[in-house]
């Protein structure tokens, strides 16, 4: 089996770092700059699938650049047309900033304040060279865990008494350090010698007792920083997490907010009238059903301005109304696992719970002055740019329209009358989850094949059945699909592609050719045909105005620059996690988008 892709799903983007930190100017954009280190970490931190997957390496990169160009245009022109300053773009991107401005208070305010001494790594370093094998002896009633505890004082053999109680459960577990999040039960246990035992600890599902079987001593070579590292990493972390409990509880104490019930019982009505009649997404035995992007768009439309302003609630002098919520929702997503109305009330009262907190947190933050910090400037720009570029080109799909006669004029000069068209089978994966991507991922790269992972997730996309798989289909009728698909081997798996119901990995599973086209009738294919048409329009539009922007703002792309900058061909999806709780992708997935650049152009904005 082939896979073209398959990207390694990474966990923590502060981790991540690069030699190459060269402010070095790649490409100016009007009064904007790409430099080297701006172009590599887009570059390197995300993935980036050309139209055209036959170019090499090298020439990947110039694709990148001539994308990022384009999303860095669009932006621009979208700022000068207010895009920037409706509800709309507000609608999607203020969770977006009070994200970043959460992140920031936490670092400031937390993990910036976190030190290991050196007693606290001596202390790490003597616990690292044991293994402590213990007898994890558990039970849910206390009494006979104090009578176990009582008769093993007394007694040389632990194996003759286990079995006079039934009530208690007995596991062996290699304990080394780090392994444990609550460091009072780890140094018992590595307070114990062979042979010796902790007293009864009560613990959140019961009661257990720690018998020591062995302890095993291996030496650390302390001249080894990456082992030492190991050490400082688990000591930092639970240090980390007394400091957020601290400075959360202190912030929160106190506080006495009160969620209007109107107004939530008005939004879980309008959830419920959407969710009601969808059709669930199955995993195995499981059912879910989701609100997407295009129901929270239809409910934002759906809504006056006077219940959009509804009050949720006061922090202080701020109000927080149904708009802010439904924003936050939007953004974050919101399903069941069961068609029910309360289930729709509950799960929102619980979001709205948490919402409180969130908005606490944020006003902290901004109260700070933490948004003006460079790095979250920095950052908001970033997606600002990406979060403009994406809706100046949704907008500019919406201004196309494709009337009757157009639709029946490109089925019969372009369907009907091509020579063959290429019928395709595919198997699709398309989710919003980032979580649940890296679930693919882990499967696949675990060996389990691509079609019992499309089966176990479902019906993810409207193409696919409910085994995840679609009909022979003509690659013309996939939409934004098409280019990716006609360039695919049987057995090929791709992605994750960034659409726009989620990410889609998808595997070609069948490909024929047929000289019959006609065996599509009109009708049968006419709304996929419309969708096709549009994006074929689009295309030519975009790829005309951006040429022509591009030397409005007198675009210059330094090659030279370009051809220095070395990558790695290990592309990478990355998570960060951010502060408070909260997560996004590293940097924002660039749309593909360089047919506008053309010898013409470029003789025009080469320097």
């Amino acid at each position: 089996m082939k896979a073209y892709l398959i990207l390694v799903l990474l966990l923590a983007f502060s981790s991540i770092s690069f030699s190459q930190n060269d402010e070095t100017i790649v490409a100016q954009v009007g009064n904007e700059k790409i430099t080297a280190k701006e172009f590599k970490v887009r570059f390197e931190l995300s993935p980036y699938i050309p139209v055209n997957k036959e170019i090499d390496a090298d020439t990947v990169k110039y694709d990148f650049l001539y994308s990022l160009i384009a999303e860095k245009l669009w932006a621009m022109d979208a700022e000068k047309m207010g895009i920037v300053t409706t509800k709309q773009f507000d609608f999607y991107f203020k969770p977006i900033e009070d994200l970043f401005v959460r992140d920031a208070l936490f670092k400031q305010e937390v993990e910036n304040k976190v030190t290991v001494s050196k007693s606290d790594l001596e202390k790490g370093i003597n616990k690292s060279q044991f293994t402590q094998v213990v007898r994890f002896i558990s039970s849910q009633d206390s009494v006979s865990i104090f009578e176990f505890h009582k008769q093993l004082k007394s007694i040389t053999n632990i194996d003759s008494l286990i079995p006079l109680f039934n009530s208690i459960d007995d596991t062996i577990i290699d304990v080394k350090f780090g392994d444990l999040d609550n460091e009072t039960i780890e140094d018992t246990i590595y307070s114990l010698k062979k042979g010796s035992f902790s007293n009864p600890f009560q613990v959140d599902n019961g009661w257990i007792i720690f018998y020591c079987r062995d302890n095993v001593f291996t030496p650390l070579n302390l001249g080894d920083q990456q082992a030492i590292e190991n050490i400082r990493k688990p000591i930092k972390r639970r240090k980390l997490e007394i400091l957020f409990n601290e400075y959360r509880n202190n912030l929160l104490k106190g506080t006495n907010v009160k969620i209007n019930p109107n107004t939530l019982f008005l939004l879980s009505n309008i959830f419920w009238h959407r969710l009601k009649d969808k059709t669930p997404v199955v995993r195995e035995e499981n059912n879910y059903f989701e609100l997407n992007e295009n129901d929270f768009q239809e409910i934002k439309t759906s809504l006056s301005e006077a219940d959009l302003k509804s009050l949720l609630f006061n922090i202080k002098e701020k109000q927080i109304l149904l708009y802010d919520l439904l924003s936050k929702v939007a953004y974050t997503g919101f399903s069941i696992t069961q068609l029910d109305s309360n289930a729709v009330l509950s799960k929102l009262a619980y979001i709205s719970k948490r919402f409180v907190e969130e908005q606490i947190l944020t006003e902290e933050g901004y109260k700070k002055g933490y948004h003006l910090l460079p790095q979250v400037k920095s950052d908001l720009n970033l997606w600002r740019q990406k979060y403009l570029a994406q809706m100046y080109l949704v907008n500019t799909l919406d201004s196309i329209e494709v009337d009757e006669e157009m639709l029946i004029n490109f089925y019969n000069n372009q369907f009907v009358k091509s020579f063959s068209t290429s019928l395709v089978k595919l198997q699709m994966i398309t989710l919003n989850d980032l979580d649940e991507i890296g679930i693919v991922l882990d499967k696949m790269n675990a060996g389990v094949e691509f079609s019992v992972i499309a089966e176990y997730f479902g019906k993810t996309d409207s193409l696919v059945n409910q085994n995840g798989e679609t009909d022979l289909i003509p690659v013309s009728l996939l939409s934004d699909l098409s280019n990716t698909v006609s360039g695919m081997s049987i057995n090929e798996i791709f992605g994750p592609l960034k659409r726009s119901n989620g990410y889609t990995i998808l595997k070609l599973v069948e490909k024929t050719e047929s000289n019959d086209s006609m065996a599509f009738a009109y009708n049968e294919v006419k709304d996929r045909l419309r969708s096709t048409l549009r994006l074929k329009i689009l295309t030519e539009k975009l790829n005309e105005k951006t040429a022509n922007l591009s030397i409005e703002k007198n675009v210059k792309i330094y090659n030279n620059v370009l051809d220095k900058i070395t990558s790695t061909n290990i592309q990478m999806f990355v998570h960060r996690f951010m502060g408070f709780g909260g997560r996004m992708a590293g940097v924002p997935l660039l749309t593909p988008f360089s047919g506008w650049m053309n010898n013409e152009v470029k003789e025009k904005i080469l320097p």
